[in-house]
């Protein structure tokens, strides 16, 4: 009965059987281990962008992924890409992606007093988020940066908001110089 599972056991959220036996992964030194995963990582199209992100460490078989890519999907297909791999023990995928990281840092932006009637854009990249737009005053500057640093896992926070005292919301589909894009049969 190949591919059974041994009565009595389940499957987990991976599909590896909870009490069945796992194959004994060789022992491999920890910087081959580390390149090798950097290798996988490389050679997949969908996780390469965001590479110079992710930090790798590895010891005694177990790998730690943490940093920063630009969506969960990613995250998740890093975990697919390293199932299997000669030498890995554990795997803990700490990355954090940015679309969760920014909605984060929107939210923290409009249910602050000091910035929620403010209309400012969250852009992110690897953990960098741009604050772009226009508020009404240089206090609403200022307090606009120090709310997106102080969300965890940020790492940097460049504040592009331009102060207008008369700015009243952000134009519909505006691009990052604040104008309108152009977009077919717009204007």
């Amino acid at each position: 009965m190949a591919g059974r599972a041994p009565r009595g056991n389940a499957r987990d959220h991976t599909g590896w059987y909870q009490d069945a036996p796992r194959r004994l992964a060789r022992s491999r030194a920890d910087d081959e281990l580390c390149q090798d995963v950097y290798h996988r990582l490389r050679d997949c199209q969908l996780v390469r962008l965001d590479l110079p992100g992710i930090a790798i460490h590895a010891r005694d078989g177990v790998v730690r992924l943490q940093g920063h890519v630009s969506s969960d999907g990613k995250r998740r297909r890093a975990n697919e890409v390293l199932r299997g791999l000669d030498g890995l023990l554990e795997l803990h995928n700490e990355l954090v992606a940015d679309t969760a990281l920014a909605a984060a840092v929107a939210m923290a932006l409009a249910y602050d007093p000091r910035t929620a009637r403010e209309h400012i854009g969250v852009y992110p990249c690897l953990g960098v988020m741009r604050l772009r737009g226009i508020v009404r005053t240089a206090t609403a500057h200022a307090d606009a940066w120090k709310i997106a640093a102080a969300v965890p896992l940020v790492k940097q926070v460049v504040n592009e908001l331009h102060v207008g005292p008369a700015a009243a919301v952000l134009p519909d589909l505006a691009g990052v110089t604040n104008t309108y894009d152009l977009v077919p049969g717009g204007r």
